[in-house]
């Protein structure tokens, strides 16, 4: 992992050390969420008028994160296993911010999404793992 990155994903996680369980997955959701719009929208002319937007939030064309996924993996963003971590991420996210209760990473929800996407992205957690165990 590139220097610049791996100070950008210290920079993260010490963002979220004052946040809750459940806290940490909406933030982290959104963030992601941003930058797959952002690889987006550099892939596609931009609108001729602002109306013509159709990549953001609300009632653009490709408002919601799953589409926002969808499309990415679609113009070749990023790969399969990516892509089923984005989903699981997605859905994890869904439930934070739609159910109160029980939002902790100790909830069996939460375990079994997290062993989902850890299972599902091979490649990512060793250099997280590597990243993390150097600060």
């Amino acid at each position: 992992m590139n220097k610049l990155l791996a100070m950008r994903f210290t920079e993260i996680l010490d963002s979220l050390k004052n946040e809750s369980d459940r806290g940490c997955v909406l933030v982290v959701g959104s963030m992601v969420e941003l930058v797959i719009e952002e690889h987006i929208s550099r892939r596609i002319l931009p609108p001729v008028k602002k109306t013509g937007e159709l990549v953001g939030r609300g009632s653009r064309p490709i408002a919601t994160f799953s589409s926002k996924i969808n499309l990415a993996y679609a113009l070749g963003l990023f790969p399969e296993e990516e892509w089923h971590v984005y989903h699981q991420l997605r859905e994890l996210r869904n439930t934070c911010a739609h159910e109160i209760k029980h939002q902790h990473f100790d909830a069996d929800h939460f375990s079994a999404r997290m062993s989902n996407i850890i299972n599902a992205s091979s490649s990512l957690w060793p250099i997280l793992a590597t990243t993390v165990g150097n600060n």
